[in-house]
C-alpha cells in the first residue's frame, strides 16, 4: 500500500475474539507530500486493503479452499 499511496504508512492492529467471528481492527495514519493528513478512499480500504490481505494470507497459508484451486495437504 505504501507504493500505491505514495507515502509511508504508520499502523497498528489488534485481533479481537469478543464475538462469534474473530476479527481484526487496523488503524492506519499518514500524511501526504504536503504534510496534510492522508485521506484513503473508502474503496481503497474496503477493496484494496482486503485484496492485499487476501494475497498475503494466500502466500503465507496457501490458497483458500473456497476458491476451489487448492486443497490442504492433510486432506485426501
Amino acid at each position: 500500500m505504501k507504493t500505491d499511496l505514495g507515502t509511508r504508512l504508520f499502523w497498528i492492529a489488534v485481533d479481537r475474539w469478543n464475538t462469534d467471528k474473530p476479527h481484526i481492527h487496523v488503524l492506519v495514519r499518514s500524511v501526504d507530500q504536503a504534510s496534510a493528513d492522508l485521506v484513503i478512499s473508502r474503496d481503497c480500504v474496503s477493496r484494496g486493503l482486503r485484496s492485499r490481505a487476501e494475497e498475503l494470507v494466500g502466500i503465507k497459508l496457501g490458497q483458500s479452499l473456497s476458491t476451489g484451486s487448492a486443497k490442504r495437504s492433510n486432506e485426501t
